[in-house]
């Protein structure tokens, strides 16, 4: 059925680079509804804010909500998380954690990790519409390369995750909630945050990654999510606790005047905060830059072997594979029985 009363009564389209959440929260303010309200009229046989409904939305959803919005398919799905698939990674994971997508640690409604950034000067500029943006979902998004600014990743005033789809808590009178730029802990106005420049260097390299994203493709590679894939894994590589890989990360901060992170198990890049993703980010992007060469002399001056190198790297693209294999490859030697004896 497409019948008007399946229509919104009141519609804002989404706006460039908006996340499904924030526009689905922007849609029930102008529709004069409480968020939760609003999803459990407009989307009753589906669950929104006890999941990653950004990286999780069920197509069925989706198509609802672009007959409810006049907006097309198309739109709609481009402000989930899984319109990177083919750009940032190959297939996006719906069943766990998926590379570069920073997990919200959802507990019922609740956010648990630091999932969410935020750039204040991107609110200021948004005027009466602030709203939050897709990329800032994403770990290797650590600074705004518009404004030039680092972003935050938690409330700067009481230091909790951000969960905006919460700032109606507590407004029970109110029908219309506070705009989503507010801390739904704290109250504060995210806008007031303290606007930190990030380094010409810095900036750079988020500027790199961004139009690599927006692109599809880089210098070198036709395919860019196969370039993000190696960077993933050379990030993962320098916030490994692997005794292994301990002389290959301390001559690439040492290289960079950079602190070695101190941090969990291999592999947890999506989960460090945001200062240490920072010095991640950079180390691994100049590792990678002036391909092969710089990385080929790392491995050497530290006798990184191939095995350290390659581990746990399932999807490896082939290029990476075979030259790792190829150059850095150190056969186990092999022992007589007569020197055995």
């Amino acid at each position: 059925m497409s019948s008007q009363l399946n229509i919104f009564p009141a519609i804002v389209k989404p706006l460039r680079d908006e996340l499904l959440s924030s526009w689905l929260y922007r849609l029930s303010n102008v529709n004069v509804s409480k968020v939760h309200t609003f999803c459990r009229f407009h989307f009753p046989e589906h669950q929104v804010w006890n999941r990653d409904i950004d990286k999780l939305a069920p197509i069925k959803m989706l198509q609802l909500l672009s007959e409810k919005s006049g907006v097309s398919l198309d739109e709609v799905k481009a402000t989930t998380l899984k319109s990177y698939e083919g750009y940032l990674f190959e297939r996006l994971n719906s069943f766990g954690n998926s590379k570069w997508i920073m997990p919200l640690g959802i507990f019922h409604r609740t956010r648990k990790n630091f999932g969410l950034q935020f750039c204040p000067c991107c609110f200021i500029k948004d005027g009466a519409n602030p709203y939050f943006r897709k990329s800032w979902r994403l770990s290797l998004s650590v600074a705004c390369s518009r404004c030039k600014l680092i972003l935050y990743d938690r409330c700067p005033f009481c230091e909790n995750p951000i969960a905006f789809h919460r700032v109606e808590l507590g407004t029970k009178n109110n029908l219309i909630s506070q705009m989503p730029c507010y801390c739904s802990s704290c109250r504060n106005d995210l806008r007031n945050a303290t606007q930190i420049k990030c380094s010409d260097n810095l900036g750079n390299i988020q500027k790199n990654l961004d139009q690599m994203i927006k692109h599809g493709y880089t210098k070198s590679h036709q395919y860019s999510h196969l370039y993000f894939d190696v960077l993933y894994q050379i990030a993962s590589i320098l916030s490994s606790q692997s005794p292994q890989m301990e002389k290959f990360q301390e001559f690439v901060y040492s290289s960079l005047g950079l602190n070695r992170p101190i941090i969990g198990v291999r592999g947890e890049f999506d989960h460090l905060k945001l200062e240490d993703r920072i010095n991640v980010l950079i180390a691994a992007f100049w590792t990678l830059n002036n391909w092969p060469r710089r990385f080929i002399g790392i491995c050497n001056k530290t006798n990184t072997k191939s095995s350290a190198i390659l581990r746990d790297f399932y999807d490896c693209p082939y290029w990476f594979e075979e030259f790792v294999k190829k150059s850095i490859y150190h056969a186990n030697p092999v022992v007589s029985k007569r020197h055995l004896q």
